[in-house]
């Protein structure tokens, strides 16, 4: 494996340079929204759509992988969120929030980038895997939890099929259930149209850490930082170990075992901070102040725990 600081150094120091280009004033929140939208709608479907089409489905989608982070994943935001329903004495939406950010990893802007230096084999693998995890299991159940707290009366069916329609509409599962489509009927892209998906895809790395970059520029800590220490702690320690552990107990239980470089992969991509789009999502909920903390106080943590992470792990794989 490279040396720890070539993997981590470059995206924190991308990360730096758009946190700096907002505060200096050479691009505005409303610049560097637009550039998150042009990641998030155009380079990163167009990445995954690539990393896709062009594998064979059994070699991209693992049933492991989604087996053991899916429940480690849930068992953690489950945890938390029985905690900040009763020890802290939150509502269930604001409960539902505090899970959700506990859980949901920045798997897109800041671990693929990562991935894509330390383990470039297996990053488009484990980015698909996650987008799959988080989009379709566990943000959509910790959104319906956090809506049932906001409107008791409505039917259970009617939040279910607003979330589904919210999901399914985002360019990210578009590009991957279409990436999945065409690996199912081996389909040969035109060399012209795969061309211009790689080229679009390429620049996913570097508009994700720019982004942010520039949106931890716009949030200021201040008071909420004592309140979110139970969400950081899960995100950047408890998460990455329960994959750890699930991963390890899905493979003695003989449902399957994933190969070093992909185990890997899901428990550092488990250790990246809370997913960018995490305090627009928590907008709803009247959490946009805490959500935001959350997300500057785990990229700034991350910083520690992901080297750490990524030291130790240096000498676990061939």
């Amino acid at each position: 494996m490279p040396d720890v600081f070539v993997i981590t150094g470059p995206v924190y120091l991308t990360i730096l340079v758009g946190y700096l280009a907002v505060r200096a004033g050479a691009f505005s929140p409303k610049a560097v929204s637009a550039l998150g939208t042009l990641a998030v709608d155009f380079a990163l479907p167009a990445m995954v759509f690539g990393s896709l089409a062009d594998r064979h489905i059994g070699d991209v989608l693992s049933a492991p992988y989604l087996l053991g982070y899916s429940a480690a994943s849930l068992m953690v935001g489950g945890l938390v969120f029985v905690l900040a329903r009763h020890a802290g004495r939150r509502d269930r939406a604001a409960s539902a929030c505090y899970a959700m950010g506990s859980v949901s990893s920045n798997s897109a802007f800041i671990g693929f980038p990562v991935l894509l230096v330390a383990l470039p084999k297996v990053a488009g693998t484990a980015l698909a895997i996650n987008v799959i995890v988080e989009n379709l299991v566990v943000m959509p159940l910790f959104l319906l939890l956090a809506e049932s707290g906001r409107e008791p009366a409505t039917g259970g069916l009617g939040l279910v099929a607003r979330s589904l329609r919210r999901v399914l509409s985002r360019p990210l599962i578009i590009g991957l259930l279409a990436g999945v489509a065409v690996s199912l009927l081996e389909l040969d892209l035109p060399p012209v149209l795969d061309r211009t998906v790689d080229l679009i895809g390429r620049a996913s790395a570097f508009l994700s850490l720019f982004f942010v970059g520039g949106t931890l520029a716009c949030i200021h800590l201040g008071r909420l930082l004592r309140e979110v220490g139970l969400m950081a702690a899960a995100k950047l320690a408890v998460h990455p170990l329960a994959v750890w552990l699930a991963l390890a107990i899905v493979s003695t239980t003989g449902l399957g075992t994933l190969e070093p470089e992909l185990r890997l992969a899901a428990v550092l991509m488990a250790a990246m901070p809370v997913m960018s789009m995490y305090p627009v999502i928590a907008q709803r909920f009247g959490q946009q102040d805490v959500a935001a903390t959350a997300l500057l106080s785990t990229t700034a943590g991350s910083v520690l725990t992901l080297n750490l992470l990524l030291w130790w792990s240096a000498g676990h794989l061939p």
